[in-house]
């Protein structure tokens, strides 16, 4: 039991860990392809790549070392190719086990006509439906014009979220759109001074530290989760260069009915990704903002945001705006376990 207590959790540096227990995807940065101009930089959540030189190099994180997600953003916006990744983040023991399938390199891109190989997307595009084209390439967007956003092309996009489904149609969702970016300074300020609570526990190397990243990843899993602690580190390393709003010209957040039947937060969910699809339809790009959760225990931010009961919670933000460059593409990812019952 004890073995299992204290191995359930990642929170040493990468090198110290065979490849029985944590498998890290394989990142390649050819320097002759590379054209030097830093949208992978801007792109990469986790602030895992570096320019040196006027060439991109992976340089890691300085508390975990080499590791990557394998989010492909980084692989999707280099329009000259010069990323290549093989593999996924596969943690192999421990309470952070991937439960995912993972299959070989090459065999993990867009399947839906379940060919024993996967074909490539331009040779299967033409027989998919324009809402499957935009599932498969969709990608977070970190890299915006200062251009501003029509209004009307944000309330379009609000429009298409008014339809999702809900709970009982309880509709539990309501929305505030924030362009002031003073608004947005003032609440990236507060969430990661919030955040770095998190980090600060997680990243000490006293016995108190290690006892509390064990036991707060019993109560709460998802808050000591390795890949949560470095998008923390990223943005707290990498300030005010690396914002936690991204500079996007506009943010928009869905706030939580809390009377809301059943599960209010899947239906705010829901409401939210209709809203996403349809921006990258339009050529809009967005990425959830989900480290700005921490404005939920401030009564003076929540007061500015006009939050009051019942509709007092944030249930996530999403930012918007131009792509400076087009992140979008199609990329690889695990594979789900499914269960039939006949």
């Amino acid at each position: 039991m004890l073995e299992r207590f204290f191995s359930a959790h990642v929170y040493q540096k990468v090198e110290s860990y065979s490849q029985e227990e944590v498998e890290f995807p394989r990142i390649r940065i050819d320097p002759e392809k590379c054209s030097g101009c830093g949208y992978c930089v801007k792109q990469c959540g986790g602030q895992l790549i570096a320019l040196k030189d006027k060439k991109a190099v992976f340089v890691g994180n300085a508390f975990f070392g080499e590791v990557c997600i394998a989010c492909w953003n980084c692989a999707t916006i280099c329009k000259e190719g010069a990323i290549e990744i093989k593999g996924y983040l596969n943690i192999k023991k421990g309470r952070y086990k991937s439960q995912q399938i993972h299959p070989r390199v090459g065999f993990g891109y867009p399947n839906p006509f379940q060919e024993e190989v996967p074909k490539p997307f331009s040779e299967i595009e033409d027989k998919l439906t324009e809402v499957e084209k935009v599932i498969y390439r969709r990608r977070s967007n970190r890299v915006f014009k200062r251009e501003k956003v029509p209004k009307e092309l944000i309330r379009r996009v609000i429009e298409a979220g008014r339809f999702a489904p809900s709970g009982g149609n309880c509709q539990p969702w309501q929305v505030v759109v924030v362009e002031n970016q003073e608004l947005l300074k003032e609440i990236a300020d507060w969430s990661v001074k919030i955040l770095n609570l998190l980090r600060v526990i997680y990243m000490g190397r006293r016995l108190w530290n290690k006892v509390m990243v064990h036991l707060y990843s019993w109560v709460s899993p998802g808050r000591m989760d390795p890949r949560l602690i470095g998008g923390i580190d990223a943005i707290y390393q990498n300030r005010p260069k690396y914002d936690l709003f991204l500079h996007a010209p506009v943010a928009i957040f869905i706030v939580k009915d809390s009377r809301g039947i059943g599960k209010p937060l899947l239906d705010c969910g829901l409401f939210a990704h209709s809203m996403v699809l349809t921006a990258h339809s339009l050529g809009l790009g967005t990425c959830y903002i989900g480290l700005s959760e921490p404005i939920n225990m401030s009564l003076k931010l929540k007061k500015k945001l006009g939050l009051k009961w019942p509709y007092d919670e944030i249930a996530t933000c999403i930012v918007m705006g131009y792509p400076a460059r087009p992140a979008d593409g199609v990329v690889e990812r695990e594979i789900p376990q499914v269960r039939w019952i006949e």
